[in-house]
């Protein structure tokens, strides 16, 4: 059964770097509802600052900003790809109830997305992940990635698989550094030499992530 877990991920920049505070709201029947995860830096005078700070949370994808960053993406994977090798998803299939939507701000600016689509077999499929190129540099699509296995941990799903295109070696790179493997096309996919066809099973320890 799916539980409405709900995250913010915040990661917040100073001059030595990024460190993370991620706070975590659990299901509705949690007693603790909410914790504090250290930061990579603990610094109380950091935590004190108004620091720039990327967070990632579930919303809406029908917004101004996510239409806009999803018409990027679209330019950016025709720019690569034939039409037939494009396997995109509108808005409408964004908001569909078994897909999570998340979305990562930089001091409140829509920056990145991306969608978790449950299969309704103890799978999900990775889709929409997609970083404005004026945010590279900030690791957004990491902490999504790593928001995304966080999520599907708590949901009770057991593997993240997804399709990418073999031009984009940035996305292959986080996707195999997080543990993603190759397999063979899944779900409604056929064999393509422009797609890559990867997934990770999911362990409890990806709820530390």
């Amino acid at each position: 059964m799916r539980r409405n877990n709900l995250f913010r991920r915040v990661i917040r920049f100073d001059g030595a770097g990024p460190f993370v505070a991620q706070f975590d709201v659990l299901a509705p029947d949690t007693p603790d509802r909410s914790f504090f995860r250290e930061p990579y830096q603990n610094s109380e005078s950091a935590m004190d600052q108004k620091l720039p700070e990327v967070t990632i949370a579930e919303e809406p994808p029908r917004q101004p900003e996510i239409l806009r960053l999803l018409e990027m993406s679209d330019a950016y994977a025709a720019s690569l790809y034939p039409a037939e090798s494009n396997h995109l998803v509108d808005v409408s299939a964004l908001e569909q109830p078994d897909v999570s939507f998340f979305v990562a701000r930089f001091d409140g600016a829509i920056v990145g997305c991306c969608a978790l689509v449950e299969a309704g077999d103890g799978t999900a499929e990775i889709k929409r992940m997609f970083v404005d190129p004026q945010a590279r540099g900030l690791k957004v699509g990491k902490h999504l990635l790593q928001t995304l296995e966080h999520h599907a941990v708590s949901i009770g799903l057991d593997v993240i698989r997804l399709e990418t295109g073999i031009h984009q070696p940035e996305a292959i790179g986080l996707y195999r550094n997080s543990g993603y493997v190759e397999r063979p096309p899944f779900g409604g996919y056929q064999l393509d030499p422009l797609s890559l066809f990867m997934e990770k099973v999911l362990q409890p320890a990806d709820l530390d992530g």
